[in-house]
């Protein structure tokens, strides 16, 4: 194999990992940027501002939901609560909110919701 058959059987890859790579500079710049509305001779420009600052609250309110529903389950919580050096501290937390408190026992449980 000589030089010039390297080049051409590298070169596509290479070519192709060049646009790639400004492809998706220019579309993450499009989604964050502007950040504000921007208008030309009173007209809006197509594009502004970047999606995800246009609807920042709809994402934020889909990433909550996702976190909340998926990720911070009850039972994820609880398994966490229940384990080893967590356990025992809210058994302290506990104890010590049971003694302090003015309310009865059965007061109390009934208003744990687990």
């Amino acid at each position: 194999m000589n030089f010039y058959n390297i080049i051409s059987i590298a070169s596509g890859p290479v070519i192709g990992a060049v646009i790639g790579y400004f492809t998706n500079y220019i579309a993450v710049k499009m989604l964050f940027r502007p950040r504000k509305e921007v208008r030309l001779l009173g007209v809006k420009l197509p594009f502004t501002p970047g999606i995800i600052p246009k609807r920042r609250a709809e994402l934020a309110k889909a990433i909550g939901n996702t976190v909340g529903n998926r990720l911070l389950t009850k039972e994820a919580v609880l398994d966490v609560l229940l384990r080893g050096d967590a356990a025992n501290s809210a058994a302290m937390e506990i104890t010590n909110a049971i003694f302090e408190s003015e309310l009865s026992i059965g007061e109390l449980l009934s208003l744990i919701h687990i």
